[in-house]
């Protein structure tokens, strides 16, 4: 009997640890609509948004959305970025305070490159539904980047809002 209490509460406890729970599961999709560059091949020209999508597996898929117009109000296509297997893993490492004065999380991001990953920290927070991440990291349209030297600040001005299929 003593042991079923005691795997009955060591379950309760893992199952309460907030740890290895992953907030920011979903797709997001960046605000600007721009038109394609010459590096979409077929596609340039075309008008478009990124989404991301946070996979519960700890992966982001990176997707182009093309649309008919600049208004980006009707799809055409969707394309996959980068290839399975090949993505950006990240790990929420939980809430933390801001140098903002507002709550967020930090995250950690391994970057596949052609030598060896490399790795990030950084932080995010949600503000009026758009989810603002650090300017050490920058998801935009048709662009993913990483600053080594970029700050933990927040970026307000390029967020992920979710994505509305």
């Amino acid at each position: 009997m003593k042991y079923f209490i005691l795997f009955v509460l060591s379950t309760l406890i893992t199952s309460c640890d907030s740890s290895n729970t992953n907030s920011l599961s979903g797709k997001y999709t960046t605000k600007t609509c721009k038109i394609a560059p010459e590096s979409f091949g077929s596609h340039e020209g075309k008008y478009g948004k990124s989404i991301y999508e946070f996979i519960s597996d700890n992966t982001i898929q990176i997707y182009a959305q093309f649309y008919t117009g600049a208004a980006c109000n009707e799809e055409t296509e969707l394309v996959l970025f980068e290839a399975r297997g090949n993505e950006i893993i990240f790990n929420d490492l939980g809430e933390v305070d801001l140098q903002e004065g507002i709550k967020g999380n930090k995250i950690s991001l391994l970057i596949p490159t052609q030598d060896e990953p490399s790795s990030i920290e950084a932080f995010y927070t949600v503000n009026n539904s758009e989810t603002c991440f650090s300017n050490s990291i920058r998801f935009t349209t048709y662009s993913f980047s990483v600053h080594q030297s970029g700050t933990d600040a927040i970026d307000f001005e390029e967020c992920l809002i979710q994505h509305q299929p």
